[in-house]
């Protein structure tokens, strides 16, 4: 079972948001009231709502004893973002227009147009590349073997003579 990277609850990967992804694609998951939070953090517009937010959500993470740095980063940059917006909420010079950029892949077209998508000559061609690249690997490897083993014979004959 995967847990919460903010507060370590027990999630389903199938269902929970993913809050980031790490170094090598491992993701970075949120339960459901960790995942409320931070839209409140991103989204709020009040700011008390936004600060109690941000509050619940690092005692959480401190409660968590978290120590994952993509994590750390990844919350360090929205709290961030989310206090200078809520400074703007505040003083009431904070554009909510702004926030009706898609995030997330919301209101992304569902289909592409034909030029973007990946053609089957496309797939093709990268499956012929793969397989010339994999040879010329193969081709490299030996002669590079042959090499060392040359001057490990080199080496002996040089220290034997």
């Amino acid at each position: 079972m995967n847990r919460c990277c903010i507060c370590r609850a027990d999630i389903d990967p199938e269902t929970a948001p993913l809050l980031t992804l790490g170094g090598y694609g491992n993701p970075r998951y949120l339960c459901d009231d960790c995942a409320r939070l931070m839209d409140e953090v991103m989204r709020g517009t009040e700011y008390s709502a936004i600060d109690t937010a941000m509050d619940e959500l690092a005692s959480r993470m401190e409660n968590a004893d978290s120590d994952d740095r993509v994590v750390l980063n990844t919350v360090t940059s929205i709290f961030t973002a989310a206090t200078e917006r809520a400074e703007k909420i505040k003083e009431g010079t904070y554009d909510f227009a702004l926030d009706d950029s898609p995030i997330d892949g919301e209101d992304a077209p569902e289909d592409l147009p034909p030029e973007l998508c990946e053609t089957e000559e496309d797939r093709l061609l990268d499956e012929k590349e793969a397989n010339t690249s994999k040879k010329w690997d193969k081709v490299t490897n030996w002669v590079n073997l042959g090499i060392l083993l040359a001057a490990i014979g080199f080496l002996i004959w040089h220290f034997l003579r």
